[in-house]
């Protein structure tokens, strides 16, 4: 199957340019799936008075378009849930919807995540195209515990990362992201976002890594690049490198 990766600039505030940028992305590029980066639908560092009205019904169109289209759409967007709000990776499939909550929030440097946030408590996986996908949102990166209990307990072959993340954080994920694809030998789609959004100047650096940790593809500029997802290539890493079957959670070593 094919994925789109969107590493588009998203308008702060602004829900029905973001959605519109969507709905044009969709319309010109062929693809199965379309991948967002974190808070794409209401730019990141957003004024909640400002997007709530909206949001819904930009959610209610991509449902509807996702069914139209057949197709898979993940996009980032808060969650309002009365007086808690979630950053959330939401999935549009033509089955359903449904989304995942971001588990760990950074309160450290520029970011006051842990302030404005309610925290997820779990894993989600979703299935589609023949192939079943683990979610995760950006600094989730760090944790390897997420993409693992997706890879190994719900059996996930292709892991996404939706991400905000500031030009002074590329180093890190440049180092991590190899790891987690070859940990769990699979693919791991990262789509970050790009350009200046408010106080906020993001990298970009999208990019699709092989379940070996291989780079794929990858741009620094703003664009949407395909990526075609392979189960045969999985099976052939996992044959090679079978760390998934040999994977312990609760460790036998007490030193």
């Amino acid at each position: 199957m094919k994925v789109a990766l969107c590493q588009r600039r998203s308008v702060l505030n602004d829900v029905d340019a973001n959605l519109s940028v969507m709905m044009k992305d969709i319309d010109t590029t062929d693809a199965d799936m379309y991948v967002y980066p974190e808070l794409f639908l209401t730019g990141y560092g957003f004024d909640r008075d400002s997007v709530e009205p909206g949001l819904c019904d930009a959610l209610m169109t991509i449902e509807e378009i996702s069914k139209k289209k057949n197709v898979a759409v993940v996009v980032g967007a808060p969650e309002f849930e009365y007086d808690r709000i979630y950053n959330r990776a939401y999935v549009f499939t033509p089955d359903g919807t449904l989304g995942y909550r971001k588990i760990h929030l950074p309160g450290f440097g520029s970011f006051a995540e842990d302030r404005v946030f309610t925290p997820g408590k779990e894993a989600v996986s979703f299935e589609f195209g023949g192939h079943r996908f683990g979610l995760s949102i950006c600094y989730d990166i760090f944790f390897p515990e997420i993409l693992k209990i997706c890879s190994y307990t719900h059996g996930t072959d292709v892991n996404i990362c939706i991400s905000a993340s500031p030009v002074a954080s590329q180093p890190f994920f440049e180092r991590v992201l190899p790891a987690r694809a070859l940990e769990n030998t699979s693919y791991l789609l990262f789509v970050n976002n790009i350009g200046t959004i408010g106080e906020f100047e993001f990298f970009g650096g999208t990019r699709a890594l092989a379940p070996d940790g291989d780079l794929i593809r990858m741009s620094f500029e703003e664009c949407v690049k395909t990526v075609e997802i392979s189960s045969e290539v999985v099976d052939n890493v996992r044959k090679g490198r079978p760390v998934l079957k040999d994977t312990m959670f609760e460790s036998t070593y007490r030193g």
